[in-house]
């Protein structure tokens, strides 16, 4: 007879359908059976009241740690309300404002961006006042958090590491002069156009994310069995100084970051990562997810899924945490070797 051998620990990642937004809700069991709940963004801010019966049903008893990745309103929006109803015993958000004031950020901004992007920086600081806000009404302490080699987390045999923003990333994308004009940017259909004129393929065109995703909170949770990678909206920078840090290699999750945008990942990026599995939270547009993107998922080996494709309000990736009334949800087809049409 083969020797007993103890099951692995239990854990789960869902991906809650918010459209174009993240919410994610990651469950850790220790040896006594004790649950931890990270919740890892919130959705726009009336998408957080679509989190909450998750939370309710499966996560009650669980201590509950929030995780901001960054303002944008798709991320942060929801986190509100979903501190209010479910007071976790701490909350990660970086906050410019921890380390320089408002007045000057904002009189550099000014110098620095356009009218349009300068509102958007005033609206982003009004949702993390939000945060900020209903985590005192608990209270709940709120801390910064930057990438680093030892866990800001240990729970039972499981590891939670930030591997991203760095320090000095963080530094270069608020604080260095005239660094602010890459806080926002847009993936126009022009610069499209141009990288399919150059003859480049869509992910490989060196062309990084804005300053803000950039710096967005990442998250490598690492326990026997598993190796997860959480992204928010981080992108190729921030992705290669994380593995400078933590071996990203060979993941068996994949938080596709940015709801599957070519300017987060390329070729080379992915083909480090593998993972056995990538998740996409996104709403079906032409832009997010680029099929480009899923194609080179499928050829490194992942099996990709995507809320856009999957017909059901979450997806649950588990170990030993089965849930009896979820049903099979379905991969997105190979796409295949063919070349993809030119508005992919």
């Amino acid at each position: 007879m083969p020797p007993y051998q103890q099951p692995l620990p239990g854990m789960s990642v869902e991906m809650i359908d918010v459209r174009k937004g993240d919410a994610i809700l990651v469950e850790l069991r220790d040896g006594a059976n004790r649950g931890l709940t990270l919740i890892v963004d919130g959705g726009c801010a009336e998408q957080g009241v679509k989190v909450l019966p998750y939370l309710q049903t499966h996560h009650a008893a669980n201590a509950k740690v929030v995780v901001s990745t960054h303002s944008d309103n798709d991320h942060i929006g929801g986190l509100a309300d979903i501190i209010a109803a479910t007071r976790p015993a701490r909350v990660y958000m970086n906050d410019p404002r921890f380390f320089q004031n408002e007045a000057s950020i904002i009189e550099r901004a000014r110098r620095e961006l356009a009218v349009e992007q300068l509102e958007r920086l005033r609206a982003a600081f009004e949702r993390m006042d939000g945060v900020r806000t209903a985590a005192a009404a608990i209270p709940t302490d709120v801390y910064w958090v930057f990438a680093g080699p030892n866990p800001i987390l240990t729970w039972g045999q499981w590891n939670i590491y930030a591997v991203g923003p760095t320090t000095a990333h963080f530094d270069d994308v608020w604080f260095t002069e005239g660094t602010l004009a890459g806080l926002y940017s847009n993936d126009s259909e022009e610069a499209v156009e141009q990288t399919r004129r150059s003859g480049r393929g869509l992910i490989d065109d060196g062309t990084d994310t804005s300053g803000m995703n950039n710096t967005s909170i990442m998250l490598l949770i690492e326990g026997p069995g598993q190796k997860v990678l959480l992204t928010g909206d981080g992108g190729m920078r921030a992705i290669r100084e994380g593995h400078a840090i933590k071996d990203l290699s060979n993941l068996t999750l994949f938080d596709v970051p940015h709801h599957g945008s070519r300017r987060n990942v390329d070729t080379a990026i992915l083909e480090l990562l593998r993972p056995r599995v990538a998740y996409i939270s996104s709403p079906g547009t032409p832009k997010h997810p680029r099929r480009a993107v899923v194609r080179k998922l499928q050829h490194v080996g992942s099996v990709v899924y995507s809320t856009c494709r999957t017909q059901t309000e979450t997806m649950y990736y588990n170990q030993n945490l089965l849930r009896p009334n979820y049903t099979t949800i379905e991969a997105w087809p190979s796409l295949g070797l063919l070349p993809l049409p030119t508005e992919q």
